[in-house]
C-alpha cells in the first residue's frame, strides 16, 4: 500500500511538467548589443502580428526591421509617448511615413511602457528604451518570455486597453496644428 501512495504522490508531482512546457525566459543587461539584437531577431522571425508600447525609440536598426517586417505583411502596431516623438533623434515620424500604425498615449502623463508582443505568444519587457545610448551607454535590462500564454495575453489585454484611447497620429498632427496656429 505505501509504493502505492508513493507512486501516487510522485505522480502528481511529475504530471504537471510534463502537461505543460517550461516557459523559455532570457535576460539581457546594457550596455551591450544583446537587448537590441534580440528585439531585432524577434521582429525578423515575426509571422503575424508586433504590438509594442514604447517611451523613447531613436534606434534606426530596429527601425529598419519593423520597416521590413511590415513590407512583409506583419500587422505592426506601436504605441508611444506624444512628446519624446517629436524629439529630433526619435523614428517615430519616419516609420508613420512608412505605414506602420503608430498611435500615442494621450490619457497618462507619460507613455513609459517598454514592451512588445510578438506574434501574440513572446514578449519583451524591462526598462530597455529602443534607443542608441541604451544600448552603448545606459545601464537598463530586457526580458524575453516564450512559452508563458498567461502572461502573453496580460501583456496583449494591456496593450489593447491603451490602443483603445490613444491618438492616431492623423489625430495628433491636427491637434499639434491647431496648437501651433494659438
Amino acid at each position: 500500500m505505501i509504493r502505492i501512495k508513493t507512486f501516487l504522490a510522485l505522480l502528481c508531482f511529475a504530471l504537471p511538467s510534463f502537461a505543460t512546457a517550461k516557459a523559455d525566459i532570457s535576460v539581457y543587461f546594457t550596455p551591450s548589443e544583446d537587448c537590441k539584437k534580440n528585439i531585432i531577431q524577434h521582429i525578423e522571425q515575426a509571422e503575424n502580428s508586433i504590438d509594442i508600447a514604447i517611451f523613447s525609440f531613436t534606434d534606426r536598426n530596429i527601425a529598419n526591421s519593423l520597416q521590413k517586417a511590415a513590407a512583409k505583411g506583419i500587422n505592426i502596431r506601436l504605441l508611444t509617448d506624444k512628446e519624446q516623438s517629436d524629439f529630433h533623434n526619435s523614428v517615430i515620424h519616419n516609420l508613420i511615413k512608412k505605414g506602420i500604425n503608430v498611435r500615442y498615449n494621450v490619457t497618462q502623463k507619460q507613455e513609459h511602457n517598454k514592451f512588445a508582443v510578438f506574434d501574440n505568444k513572446i514578449v519583451s519587457t524591462g526598462s530597455f528604451n529602443w534607443t542608441y545610448r541604451a544600448s552603448y551607454y545606459n545601464s537598463e535590462n530586457c526580458l524575453f518570455i516564450d512559452k508563458e500564454a498567461k502572461v502573453a495575453d496580460k501583456y496583449k489585454i494591456r496593450f489593447n486597453q491603451l490602443w483603445a484611447k490613444a491618438e492616431t497620429a492623423a489625430e495628433k498632427k491636427r491637434k499639434d496644428k491647431r496648437e501651433r496656429l494659438k
